[in-house]
């Protein structure tokens, strides 16, 4: 009698709408044969996964009831203990002193450490968020007073105002976090028009909006000349462009 052939199934799953196939494929079996009369012994392992639990801090026993003798609540004698390491009563009454001014009985000690670990979270959530800031660049080279580079600024931060409310679909998120943000504006200086341009084209390169300023020439330069660019977007992204600029 002829050995079982190895076989291998296959399985070809589709992504609907995206054209990747993925194949899975199920390695064969190989089948032993077996000798009349000869027991097949089969051995299970079990793994068992451990779950370490972390006890909740506890002061030492005698260092608190030395804080207690002392006259000292049961919360700043525990907080003294906490934020001191646990390691002396003179240490813990110390802290607890130096912090008199505080209301250490107005919450537990697990509270508070509640309260601390809520803030970090929240701390961490805003280290995540997307900074987004809108930067000035002024073209140096044509000497203009403050009055005049302020007046053209202005008119930089006005024409982006212009595409970012006819783009709202677009941008609307990232107005909203601006201003929620504080609507972070910075000012630098360029060299010249070319510059200016320049910088303006690996903006738009990078997807981030930009507007820049042709004066109409009426007062202190001539008309035509590049006088201000103003870009916004993702604060990384925005650096990219301008970041090794120096503030005007």
């Amino acid at each position: 009698m002829s050995e079982p052939e190895d076989k291998a199934t296959t399985s070809t799953a589709s992504t609907s709408g995206a054209g990747v196939q993925l194949t899975a494929q199920t390695p064969a079996t190989s089948a032993s044969p077996v000798t009349a009369g000869a027991t097949s012994t089969t051995t299970t392992t079990t793994t068992t996964t451990a779950t370490t639990t972390s006890s909740p801090w506890r002061p030492n026993q005698e260092l608190y009831k030395t804080l207690i003798n002392m006259g000292i609540t049961q919360n700043a004698a525990e907080k003294g203990l906490y934020y001191t390491g646990n390691q002396s009563a003179d240490l813990a009454a110390t802290w607890i002193f130096e912090h008199h001014h505080k209301n250490l009985d107005n919450t537990t000690l697990q509270e508070e450490i509640a309260l601390l670990a809520e803030e970090d979270a929240e701390g961490d959530e805003e280290d995540e968020a997307e900074y987004i800031k809108m930067i000035f660049v002024v073209n140096m080279e044509l000497g203009m007073g403050a009055g005049k580079i302020a007046s053209q600024c202005a008119h930089a931060a006005l024409g982006m105002h212009r595409i970012l409310l006819e783009e709202q679909d677009r941008y609307r998120e990232q107005m909203l976090i601006w201003e929620e943000l504080g609507e972070k504006k910075i000012t630098l200086k360029g060299q010249n028009s070319t510059h200016l341009k320049a910088l303006q084209d690996k903006a738009t390169a990078m997807g981030l909006p930009s507007y820049v300023v042709n004066d109409a020439g009426k007062t202190q330069v001539a008309a035509g000349v590049l006088t201000a660019l103003c870009v916004f977007g993702n604060e990384i992204m925005v650096d990219a462009v301008t970041g090794s600029l120096k503030l005007l």
